[in-house]
């Protein structure tokens, strides 16, 4: 049924101007601001990706991921985070250590992880693969 059709994944903020300052400034990614100021799109990779944010006032985060960026470089991303003044999480369990800079690395899979917020409190990750 939807083997062949495009599709886009969206998700909530609760407040639409700190979201766009935050995708928009702080990480750098391109916004195509709606005609309805009750949405923009994130537009990744050169417009290849669009991501609708929309505002909902009783927003309440995922307790999950919402984006996974794949990066080239996990320790220079990481900076670029910290000179953009965003915040990395950290989590305290045994399965998933994380570095002094906030970095999780799994030598298993290949792949080196850190995780941050937007201002709604939505998850993002930085993952950078081998």
């Amino acid at each position: 049924m939807f083997r062949n059709t495009q599709a886009f994944s969206s998700f909530a903020v609760n407040d639409l101007d700190d979201a766009e300052k935050f995708y928009g400034d702080s990480l750098g990614i391109k916004i195509d601001q709606s005609e309805d100021s009750e949405f923009f799109n994130l537009l990744i990779n050169d417009g290849q990706t669009s991501i609708m944010v929309y505002a909902k006032p009783e927003h309440e985060p995922a307790s999950y991921t919402i984006i996974n960026f794949l990066v080239q470089n996990i320790e220079k991303t990481v900076t670029q985070l910290e000179a953009a003044n965003v915040d990395l999480e950290f989590y305290d369990k045994p399965q998933m250590k994380q570095d002094e800079r906030g970095i999780f690395r799994d030598n298993d899979l290949g792949m080196a992880m850190a995780w941050f917020c937007d201002p709604s409190g939505n998850i993002i990750s930085a993952v950078e693969q081998k």
